[in-house]
C-alpha cells in the first residue's frame, strides 16, 4: 500500500488530530477550498488517513464527536453521517454560504428590488428572495 502524505495544518484536540488541506490535494475541482477532516491523536497520525472531508472545522469536530459514541459510519449509511450531518442541519450550520463579493452582490440586489420601493417589509421581503435566488441566505453571527 502506497501511503501519501498530504501537507496540512494540524491540531490535536483532546483524542483527536484535525487537519485542514487545500482541496487540489483531493481534485483540482476543489483547488482553493480548506477542507477539514479528522484522526485519532497518535503520534502516526496523518492527514491522508482522514476519512472524509467537511467544508467547516465545526463540522469535522461534530463528525469526530458523533463517530465517538455512535461508531463509524458503514457502508449501509448509519452512524456518524447521520447523527453529525443531522446536527449540522438543525442547527442550520451548512446553510450558510460566502459571498464573492458581499458589497458587490448587496448593490446588484439592492437594484434589483428597487421596483418594490414602498413600506419596508416589502422591499425587504423582496431583498430576502432575491438573495435566495442567488443562493445567498441572510445569517446572524451569535457570539459569546
Amino acid at each position: 500500500m502506497t501511503r501519501r502524505i498530504w501537507h496540512a495544518e494540524g491540531w490535536t484536540i483532546g483524542q483527536w488530530q484535525f487537519y485542514e488541506i487545500d482541496g487540489r490535494q483531493l481534485t483540482e475541482s476543489y483547488a482553493g477550498r480548506k477542507l477539514f477532516g479528522f484522526t485519532a491523536a497518535s503520534d502516526e497520525a496523518t492527514a491522508d488517513q482522514c476519512g472524509e472531508w467537511y467544508n467547516t472545522l465545526e463540522h469535522a469536530m461534530a463528525a469526530a464527536i458523533a463517530e465517538k459514541y455512535t461508531g463509524a459510519r458503514g457502508s449501509g449509511g448509519t452512524g456518524v453521517g447521520t447523527a453529525a450531518d443531522w446536527f449540522m442541519r438543525m442547527i442550520g450550520a451548512d446553510q450558510l454560504v460566502a459571498a464573492d463579493n458581499g458589497r458587490t452582490a448587496l448593490g446588484e440586489v439592492l437594484s434589483a428590488t428597487e421596483k418594490h420601493n414602498g413600506p419596508i417589509y416589502r422591499r425587504a421581503s423582496a431583498m430576502e428572495d432575491e438573495l435566495e435566488r442567488r443562493g445567498l441566505v441572510l445569517a446572524r453571527q451569535n457570539h459569546a
